[in-house]
This record gives C-alpha cells, structure tokens and sequence, in this order.
C-alpha cells in the first residue's frame, strides 16, 4: 500500500500559503461583511477551509449544519446547543401534557436519529406494500436523443437534471415532468446540435450586446458527452463532467441559459464521476486518466490530486468526512483519507468495478462487470457480504459450437439515505430492490421493477417519495451492447410510503 498518493512536494500548496490566503481574505474586509451578514452562518471546517452555509437551504439539513459565535471554542458550541435543545423540550412539556419517562425517550430517539449511521428497518413494510402495486413508474421523460448517463436531483425535490452522451443538459420540473430548459450538446465533433446551438446564441448576443462573451463560456461552448452530474448539498451549484475531461459549474439559482459560472482545468481524459461532500464546498471527481482529484467550488480552486488507481477510475462517491472512495478497471475500491494523506486498497474482484455508492460513514457498496453486488466495511478488506449474480446472466456462443453464460454488468447502484433500502441497475429488464442488514442478515433482494434499457443512474428523493432511473439504448461508457427495443429517458418512479421520512 503505497501512503503518499498526493501531488509531488513541489505542487504541494503549503499551509502556510493556504495560511496566507485566509489572513488576506480577511484582510480585504469580506471575511467581516460574511460575519455580519444574518442571511449567512459559518462553520469551521478541519484543514482552514471555510463552508458557508445558507439558512434558506438547510430546512432539510439541520443534522448536517450548525451555528457558531464568534470566539466560541468546540466545547462551549456543544453545551450551548444542548441548553437550546434542552429548552426547546422543556417549551413542548409546558406547552403538552408530557411526562419525564416520554420526555427521556423522545430524547434517546432524537439521539439515534442524528447519529450518521442510524438506519430505520423498513424493508418488511417496503415488500407488503410494492406487493400492494405502491411502486411503479409514474413518468418516462424523454428529451435526449441518446443514452441518459447520469441524473442529479436538487435538495428540495423539484427540480432534475439529466446529462445523456450525446452532450445535452436537460433542466426538469418534477411536478409537471416538463423540461424547463434544454443545452443542446455533440456526442463527437460538433455538429447540427452545436450549430444550432451557437445560432442561438448569436440572437441572444444581438438581444444584450453590452455583455461580454469570454471564449470557452456557455455562450460559445458546447459539452461533449456528458458522463456524471452532481449538485451540492445546499442545491446552489451543478457540476458536470463531459468526455473532454472538463468540470463545468452552473449557479442553479439562475436560468439554465445564463447558469454556467466557471470550469475547472480539464482531466487528461472523460470525466466518468462526480460527488460533492456533505455540508461542504468540496468536490471530488474521478476520469480515465487514472486519478481523482479534490476541487474546493467555494474558493473555485483545484486541492489535490489523488494518484494510486493503475488504471481507469470508473465511479467516486463522498459522505461526511473528508474521505471519498473510489473504484475502477484496475479491480479495486480505494478509500482516500485526505487529511491523513493515505489510502486503503480493496481488490476482491476479477473485473472492473464500475459503480460505488456510500451507505453511511463505516459501510459502502459496490459493483462491476462481473455481476456481484458486495458490501464493505472501510476497516475490513474482506466483503461482508456479497451477492454473485445479482443480475443474472446471459448466453453467449463460442464459434457456434461452445455455450457460456457471463454475468450482467452492474452498471448503477442507488441508496435511499438512512435505511436498509438499496437499488441496483443492469441491462437485465429490472431494477432491483435488496435489504442489507448488518451482521449476519446480508443482501437480499426483495422486489424488482420492470425497466427495459441500461439503467445507467439511479438517485433517490431526500423525501423518500419517488426515486429516478436515467435508462438508455447502451451503456453510458460504451457501447459494447445496444436495447433498441428500450428508450432514452428517466424513469420517475412512485416509492411506498413507508420510504417517507
């Protein structure tokens, strides 16, 4: 296991230039205008970096998100939050005939419920009621002319995003499940798609000739193949990762037509994952030039680079803490400890591992071209459980006169936060439900849903009232197989009512 996996020391920023940054941020007066300001808290964040936190955003992440004082040590923040929350149960006692037993229990329940690993058992209920026909699909939005290979939802649940291979970007409202607007893209070279595009954007130059139009802006540039989507915790900032290695970066808060902000330097290949981290500006991306590099969209600044894959990086996900994992062609799941500058390899498997998801902060599940769905403790090398075939296989002849049957290539695994609910993707006609329980319980597959096409996403709502499934003719990173029978597009599917929060 190699420990240093980082840039070389000469492109290593130093602390005391990250030091230097803070002092003339603060300096130049913006850092006092921030604190004053009542629309706006701060937190402070390991290793100098600082997170804003919006309060019209964090209706939904009070479990994520606190307030700080200024002066206030971590100490004195812990006991003042518990004096609030002490007073706010005392408030409800007054205000409702609650006795001390129920008062002690409501706060060993609210204790759980804010641990990161909590998990609510809702799969027996999950079954009787998708039994009851509660899970179906309740609209297939179309729009991209190939493959959907990555969707993302806001924080809110009203609005989607969608990116196909063919370079467009479609902007969804989920109530209607119409688009709210579209940027057009080219799978290769640019072609009538992207003349289209640049036509339209001359009218628009004609209709506001005061502003500017920088070269390699929206106006003038159009995405090759888009690969991953990703938006940030707070719903303020959507990143796109496209087969030119570029991360673009669009302010949601705006019009799609007028959104796209800044771009990061490019990989040296497609960028094939997106995450953003937990109550943070941090980005993490991973590309086939074999790396996964960390981007700070706050400071709009590159962090680190993440060498140690031998091969292509196919998938990254982040939770919490400043760590992501990884996986790729290599056959490997890493665990990057970014503050400890170190890494843990994982290489169980005989194929390329294509999709990886975080379950909670101890637990992530993976999956690959070899069909096993598995489950991983990030201290342990081993699997805790897997699951061989977990989307059957299929025939294939040998010359005409030898038969093999090769397993289904996992190619999407989704999460519905807080609970024992997971969903898995292939090209097999189904999207399937497991329920994972810790210890001995394992993986088990517990419903399954038609869908014809290769399920190349999946993203669960923060309600829990409906997830979506980005479906296309062919894979979204090749197209060694193509379903002309199935169409592109994304699923919007109605969950049982037990998955609601």
């Amino acid at each position: 296991m190699n420990d240093s996996f980082f840039l070389p020391d000469v492109l290593k920023t130093s602390s005391k230039k990250k030091n230097k940054n803070f002092e003339d941020f603060e300096k130049s007066g913006n850092f006092n205008s921030y604190i004053e300001s009542d629309d706006e808290t701060f937190e402070s964040a390991t290793n100098d970096r600082l997170t804003i936190h919006s309060n019209n955003q964090t209706n939904n992440y009070n479990f994520f998100t606190t307030e700080i004082l200024n002066n206030e040590t971590a100490d004195e923040k812990r006991v003042r939050l518990a004096k609030k929350y002490l007073d706010q149960l005392k408030a409800e006692k007054e205000d409702s005939d609650v006795d001390d037993e129920q008062l002690s229990k409501r706060i060993i329940t609210d204790q759980k419920k804010s641990s990161l690993n909590y998990v609510r058992y809702i799969s027996k209920e999950f079954v009787e009621q998708a039994n009851d026909s509660s899970i179906f699909i309740e609209k297939l939005m179309r729009g991209h002319k190939s493959a959907v290979s990555s969707v993302a939802l806001t924080p809110d649940d009203c609005i989607m995003f969608s990116g196909s291979k063919d370079g467009s970007l479609i902007k969804w409202d989920l109530e209607t499940g119409k688009k709210l607007f579209m940027l057009p893209g080219t799978r290769g070279s640019l072609g009538r798609s992207g003349a289209r595009f640049r036509k339209h954007q001359r009218k628009l130059k004609k209709k506001q000739p005061n502003e500017k139009i920088k070269k390699g802006k929206l106006l003038v540039n159009v995405q090759k193949g888009i690969l991953s989507l990703a938006v940030r915790w707070d719903g303020s900032i959507l990143a796109t990762g496209s087969q030119d290695g570029v991360i673009r970066i669009y302010d949601v808060r705006k019009p799609i037509a007028e959104a796209y902000s800044y771009e990061f330097p490019p990989h040296s290949g497609p960028v094939t994952g997106l995450a953003f981290r937990h109550s943070s500006p941090e980005l993490f991306s991973c590309s086939t030039d074999r790396t996964v590099k960390l981007w700070n969209t706050e400071e709009q600044a590159f962090v680190e680079t993440m060498y140690g894959h031998t091969s292509e990086v196919m998938g990254v996900d982040c939770f919490l803490k400043e760590r992501a994992i990884s996986c790729g062609r290599d056959m490997t799941c890493r665990l990057w400890k970014v503050l400890e500058e170190s890494q843990l390899v994982f290489n169980p498997a005989d194929a390329s591992i294509d999709a990886i998801k975080y379950l909670n902060e101890d637990h992530f599940i993976s999956g690959g071209e070899d069909g096993i769905l598995r489950v991983w403790n990030s201290q342990k090398r081993k699997p805790l459980c897997e699951v061989k075939n977990a989307h059957g296989s299929v025939k294939v002849n040998l010359d005409n006169i030898s038969e093999i049957y090769n397993p289904r290539w996992i190619s999407s695994i989704g999460h519905l936060i807080k609970t024992d609910i997971i969903a898995s993707g292939s090209n097999d006609g189904f999207l399937r439900f497991w329920r994972y329980k810790q210890g001995f319980g394992g993986l088990k597959q517990i419903y399954q849903l038609n869908v014809d096409g290769f399920i190349n996403s999946i993203n669960f709502s923060n309600s829990g009232k409906f997830m979506i499934a980005g479906i296309g003719t062919e894979h979204r990173l090749g197209r060694w197989s193509t379903m002309r029978e199935a169409k592109n597009g994304i699923a919007l599917i109605k969950l049982p009512n037990c998955c609601l929060k």
